[in-house]
């Protein structure tokens, strides 16, 4: 009935009876009064209170950061203010036509309203506002053209330029479709201090959204300019910027300047090998030879010959001397990586080489000296292998002079974005190729990721990712936790299990290719005599063509 009213402009009948039927609905739910009837017996706030209204809105505009809120807030508190049903800003936003209002926010008020002809008339007003820099109310009294009875009739209108810095930057737009006369000329005045502020809250948000791009440009930048810079920040290759790779690096630089035998700690792939090389860089013996030797890669028959050398003649095939890599390492350092899988035989003869620096060559006579700083490396617990009388306790404790320990990455996840662009840069140079970045949601695969392989399955993963894309966005390609072999819990799995499964699970995806260009040997940087030896230990072998592939 009260619209009714409404309908032929007996406004002061619908708010009586409206008055009426919300003091009967609103003790049971206000929620029951027709929204589009509240403002009808709704009271504007004045005075103390409206003054209230404005200090708060003031003070919210200048606080929240959000365009998106600001906007809608605004909209909400003017429309409460002023007793307006709808709201709605209207920006000049439109880079290619910069004369042309765009919708910015609104507030019961739709974009298909706004596209429908019955608002044609509010949007005449809001350009000549903006046009004119000047406020206008219109009211049913003042409308020439009305609608006809098939379209929405809007009774009341104001208007509003915002104005920022001497200029027109939008428009705030409010109407009522109930009252005629819904806005008085000191709406007018209060609207443009909402539109200064208003103008000046978006400002703000604008300039806050810009300072975060900057931010985060410069997180990207920094990120960058670090890895750019890690060849002088860090111990060469040795890369990141965690707690437990610090103290790392700072244990390398209190044992560089020294001779001291260092013993290195840490599962496969963490990269034990670098630290071992960043300990010789740094060292007194620099100038000279750093000489590797990959125990568990060599047969045990053929350890002696490589580590003493063999003189012509001293077993079959010995067709020629062979120096020996201990003589090599004479003056430089010796690094024996995974010394735990060396055999209690030559662990003795290591042992005596270790306490005189003297050694003779298979089939020789002739004893040799050779002045080498020792650097050994294992990926086993020697402690437990010592109880279990699987390596000497006396080699053992000769050879832990100055222990280090290096996490695995699941332990210093930090470091992982620097590493995969250390990596990218690395592969992307190779390749001949250009990526600007890795998306946000790829490097969260990574931190998610437990990384059983560590940095070299890291740095496996990043080479492929450089084949398979083609830029400028670098998408990190299938890996570990999308493949249901790796995704299994440590929990039961000894280090030699898991290696077994690792490498089953490479020779799978490569389709038991060993050597050769994307051969397994290749992704797990191997050379091929190494995997195929480490193949026969572990007691992998190829599966026929009638077997099912292998997949523990």
């Amino acid at each position: 009935m009260a619209r009714q009213y409404l309908a032929f402009g007996e406004e002061e009948k619908a708010k009586e009876l409206t008055l009426i039927a919300a003091k009967a609905l609103a003790p049971l739910n206000e929620a029951l009064i027709p929204h589009d009837l509240r403002a009808l017996i709704k009271d504007r706030p004045t005075g103390e209170n409206l003054l209230k209204e404005i200090l708060n809105l003031g003070q919210e505009v200048v606080t929240i950061r959000d365009n998106k809120d600001l906007v809608r807030h605004i909209i909400s508190t003017v429309n409460r203010i002023t007793g307006a049903e709808r709201g709605a800003i209207f920006l000049f936003e439109d880079k290619e036509n910069p004369e042309k209002l765009v919708l910015r926010a609104s507030k019961n008020l739709t974009s298909d309203q706004i596209a429908d002809r019955s608002f044609a008339s509010s949007m005449k007003m809001i350009g000549e506002v903006a046009r004119a820099g000047k406020g206008r109310i219109l009211g049913m009294s003042s409308e020439k053209d009305l609608p006809s009875p098939a379209n929405e009739i809007i009774r009341s209108r104001i208007c509003v330029p915002m104005i920022l810095r001497d200029k027109t930057v939008g428009v705030l737009y409010h109407d009522n479709r109930l009252l005629g006369s819904a806005f008085k000329e000191p709406d007018l005045e209060l609207l443009s201090y909402f539109a200064a502020l208003a103008a000046f809250g978006l400002d703000n948000a604008k300039a806050y959204e810009e300072i975060k791009k900057l931010n985060r440009k410069l997180s990207e930048e920094t990120l960058y300019y670090k890895e750019e810079h890690l060849q002088g920040l860090h111990f060469e290759d040795i890369v990141g910027e965690s707690p437990v790779i610090k103290k790392v690096l700072s244990q390398v630089d209190q044992v560089t300047g020294t001779d001291a035998t260092v013993m290195i700690v840490g599962e496969t792939g963490v990269g034990k090998e670098l630290v071992a090389r960043a300990i010789h860089r740094h060292s007194p013996r620099s100038d000279k030879a750093f000489i590797r030797v990959h125990c568990s890669a060599l047969p045990e028959s053929l350890i002696p010959s490589e580590l003493f050398g063999h003189e012509k003649g001293a077993f079959t095939g010995a067709t020629r001397r062979r120096i020996g890599r201990f003589e090599l390492a004479d003056g430089g350092s010796l690094f024996l990586d995974e010394i735990g899988d060396l055999g209690l035989d030559i662990q003795v003869r290591l042992l005596r080489v270790l306490q005189t620096k003297e050694f003779e060559r298979v089939g020789g006579s002739e004893t040799l000296r050779s002045d080498f700083r020792l650097v050994v490396a294992t990926n086993r617990d020697l402690e437990k292998e010592v109880k279990a009388q699987n390596f000497r306790a006396d080699l053992y404790y000769r050879l832990a002079v100055f222990p280090i320990y290096v996490p695995p990455l699941r332990d210093r996840k930090e470091d992982i974005p620097l590493l995969a662009y250390y990596f990218l840069k690395i592969y992307s140079q190779k390749r001949g190729k250009n990526f600007s970045k890795i998306p946000d949601s790829d490097m969260e695969r990574l931190f998610q990721y437990d990384w059983p392989g560590n940095v070299r399955e890291l740095e496996n993963i990043i080479e492929r990712g450089t084949i398979l894309n083609a830029g400028p966005l670098f998408r990190v390609p299938e890996f570990g936790v999308e493949h249901q072999g790796l995704s299994t819990s440590r929990k039961g799995v000894t280090l030699r299990e898991n290696e077994r499964r690792h490498i089953l699970w490479m020779l799978d995806k490569t389709g038991w290719k060993v050597r050769g260009p994307g051969g397994a040997a290749e992704l797990l940087d191997l050379p091929p005599s190494t995997l195929a030896f480490r193949m026969k230990k572990l007691g992998i072998q190829r599966p026929s063509k009638s077997s099912p592939s292998r997949k523990n």
